[in-house]
């Protein structure tokens, strides 16, 4: 609405934050917070672009905001809560904002994106069997991290939501289908985390290019009319803070 501040919880790279600059050139104020330095270093790249005025960026944890109480109208977050934290960031969340203030969150599961699910099987097939001990640590890490955000099912964390004391929580599934210009898009997007390059870079030579073949055939099934499409599962809680 026309004159809110807005917080954006997990900004990543601000993209949440500045389609609300656009959407309402009207707010008062947008604040995106993330814990990643790079992340808000990106962000303020990208606001100094636009020359947009009422936007900020802070490097801060979710779980400890360093704002008043009731402070802001609206608090939102696209994919970037880390639900490990979940109740303890509900909990700031529902400290900062104003009594009839509104949040918006969204999240997905990884193994619920099918060219993920292919990516996924085709890294498991070909990744060393002789893992560095650096190697070891990140894929129990992973595997610890994933297995607990897939436990958290959209209907735990909308009543993780509830169970802090806000009111009104609801809960929305939507499917959003992604389309990207070729295949070599997603393999990059995949390919450049730091586990996935820490995993190829410890592959045998000949064990790589036949990683890399393999996924590139694979991927070959969700290229429609020259497009890489495949659909991405989201769900989406909203809630209001009780006056």
């Amino acid at each position: 609405m026309p004159g809110d501040v807005v917080l954006d919880v997990g900004t990543g790279s601000g993209a949440a934050a500045l389609e609300v600059c656009k959407a309402v050139p009207s707010v008062s104020l947008v604040v995106g917070i993330d814990r990643s330095e790079a992340m808000i270093k990106l962000a303020r790249r990208k606001v100094s672009l636009a020359d947009l005025r009422n936007l900020r960026f802070h490097k801060m944890s979710a779980e400890d905001l360093h704002f008043p109480d009731g402070f802001f109208d609206v608090a939102i977050s696209n994919c970037g809560i880390a639900v490990a934290q979940l109740t303890r960031c509900m909990r700031e969340t529902l400290r900062v904002l104003r009594p009839g203030g509104h949040l918006v969150f969204n999240d997905w599961h990884l193994v619920d994106v099918k060219a993920h699910q292919v990516f996924g099987e085709v890294l498991e097939k070909y990744r060393t069997r002789n893992p560095s001990p650096a190697l070891v640590r990140e894929r129990s890490a992973l595997a610890t991290m994933e297995h607990f955000h897939h436990s958290l099912s959209s209907g735990i964390q909308r009543k993780l939501v509830s169970d802090v004391g806000f009111a009104d929580v609801s809960l929305v599934n939507r499917r959003r289908r992604i389309r990207l210009p070729t295949h070599r898009e997603f393999m990059r997007m995949r390919l450049t985390r730091l586990t996935v390059k820490r995993e190829t870079s410890e592959m045998p030579n000949d064990q790589r290019k036949r990683f890399m073949r393999e996924l590139r055939q694979r991927l070959q099934a969700f290229v429609v009319r020259n497009r890489f499409v495949f659909d991405w599962e989201l769900f989406y809680i909203s809630a209001k803070k009780p006056r």
